[in-house]
């Protein structure tokens, strides 16, 4: 729709944002960086027709940005106007505003049921889907850091455990040395050193 780049905070390099015209007259298309690379190489795609069933003119080249997760490397990505195309599967619409609150939400939800009642609506902030996006690699972060910390404490039980099984062992030594005027200190010195 209009002003979709900008609401998805993305940039376009050449060309700008799609108009009302520009979605209501012939049909058109915007490319992202990758995909232009990829269709044109270094010329300006922008006036090209190209064909994807039917003929589009390309009206300008998005900057790359990360569509799909927020780990993905950007892919080519082709933008066309809902109303110039027959969607798959869902559709996402995008809402930029200053707050996201209950009543904001609840506006949405209004606006949205009031078009067709009977479209199944979720309504999910930018925040909550950008924590989704990254909820594996947080799972697996803790995941790490658990091991890492349980693997240390064996390691640290492993080696009081071994420190007491050579004082037990050289106990008597130990108390030979102490006859003798060996200071604490120094037989600790001992034990950690073997």
């Amino acid at each position: 729709g209009p002003r979709f780049f900008k609401t998805y905070g993305m940039t376009p390099l050449t060309g700008g944002d799609l108009t009302e015209a520009q979605m209501s007259g012939p049909r058109t298309l915007m490319l992202n960086e990758q995909a232009a690379r990829r269709f044109f190489g270094a010329r300006d795609p922008r006036g090209t027709q190209v064909g994807f069933g039917s003929p589009y003119e390309v009206a300008g080249v998005v900057r790359d940005a990360r569509v799909n997760a927020l780990r993905e490397d950007p892919r080519p990505v082709v933008f066309m106007p809902y109303g110039q195309t027959r969607p798959r599967g869902a559709l996402v619409f995008a809402v930029r505003t200053r707050t996201v609150d209950s009543e904001t939400i609840a506006a949405i939800a209004r606006a949205a049921r009031d078009v067709d009642a009977l479209v199944p609506i979720r309504i999910m902030p930018l925040e909550r889907v950008r924590t989704a996006s990254l909820g594996r690699d947080r799972l697996l972060a803790r995941l790490s850091s658990f091991f890492a910390a349980a693997g240390l404490l064996l390691l640290a039980i492993g080696l009081v455990g071994l420190l007491t099984f050579r004082v037990q062992q050289r106990t008597t030594e130990i108390g030979v040395r102490l006859a003798l005027g060996a200071s604490g200190r120094q037989v600790v010195w001992l034990m950690l050193q073997h």
